[in-house]
């Protein structure tokens, strides 16, 4: 009966001492959050559609206006790939659907870059609505993995003094 209990003892003293090494031992993972540029352009890339645009004048909101409502079927699938890559490349890509057979896969190719301090991205945005490119400091007032709302003030584009902005909205479903 001695042995028995002596060697319980032991087996409890035992195992209370490899369970307090052992925890020791291992490390506790903690995720790391996405960096901004993460977000922005994933691991290696990430595609972005246009979702809507609204149009802020003075104050009151028009819109959103859907893709569907303001592009051809032949613009709304079209790809913003942002590439977290050293240049920040960005290109403006073609869809599945065609607006001309001789439309190449890739519509524009240039570069991105992101200001922390005023939480600024500029890239060319191509916006058939307006039908010109432009290349614009926008503000960014929402990003997560899935949507980025963009806004551009025309107080940083226009000299003159002019109280209006469009709020450009992109989502991804790609993976980082």
């Amino acid at each position: 009966m001695y042995r028995v209990k002596y060697f319980c003892r032991r087996g409890i003293a035992g195992f209370v001492a490899a369970a307090f090494f052992l925890s020791g031992c291992v490390e506790k993972w903690e995720p790391k959050p996405l960096t901004v540029t993460q977000l922005i352009a994933g691991n290696e890339k990430k595609v972005w559609k246009f979702h809507s645009i609204e149009i802020i004048d003075e104050g009151e909101v028009e819109g959103p206006y859907s893709a569907s409502e303001i592009y051809l079927p032949c613009s709304r699938d079209n790809e913003y790939i942002f590439y977290n890559n050293e240049e920040k490349t960005f290109e403006y890509t073609s869809g599945t659907i065609k607006c001309s057979t001789s439309e190449s896969d890739v519509l524009l190719s240039d570069a991105w870059s992101y200001t922390t301090v005023d939480a600024t991205l500029e890239f060319a945005l191509p916006l058939a609505l307006f039908g010109d490119i432009y290349i614009l400091p926008f503000t960014v007032k929402k990003l997560t993995d899935t949507e980025i709302v963009l806004e551009v003030y025309f107080t940083k584009v226009y000299v003159e003094e002019t109280d209006a902005s469009y709020r450009v909205t992109l989502r991804s479903d790609s993976s980082r």
